[in-house]
């Protein structure tokens, strides 16, 4: 993040990483922020029912999340580098991409992100939260 967001954030904001996995697994975090009980932020994950999704989750309260988005259509695989990001714009709505191509979108109806004062966590749920993740990431 290139600035502190803000308590109850609602300015826009990109969220990016690339990741290769070892092998792909259910609900492994490619990066979260913020990942602890009463500090819950945001995290991008691999999808809860398949792996190839992606899941977005984020929390307005830092005590439990109020988004939990998971795309539709498959975009990871466990044999190639991918470009993963997600987009929150000035009207909350909430688009995530895979190599550059829109996998899903939503707008829910508070996408404000709470600002965690606990640290970045890359390729882990934070303090046992998610899965750890098998592979490699680069922020």
């Amino acid at each position: 993040m290139e600035k502190p967001l803000n308590a109850y954030n609602t300015d826009p904001y990109t969220i990016e990483t690339f990741v290769k996995f070892d092998t792909l697994a259910t609900d492994k975090t490619m990066i979260c922020f913020g990942f602890a009980v009463n500090s819950l932020s945001w995290a991008v994950r691999t999808g809860s029912s398949v792996a190839s999704e992606i899941r977005f989750l984020s929390s307005n309260n830092s005590l439990a999340f109020n988004v939990d988005f998971t795309t539709t259509s498959s975009a990871l695989d466990a044999t190639n580098w991918h470009h993963v990001a997600v987009d929150h714009d000035a009207v909350g709505k909430i688009r995530v991409f895979a190599n550059g191509v829109m996998r899903g979108s939503d707008t829910p109806v508070d996408s404000t992100t709470f600002a965690s004062t606990q640290d970045l966590f890359i390729g882990s749920g934070g303090t046992g939260s998610g899965g750890v993740s098998t592979g490699a990431v680069a922020p």
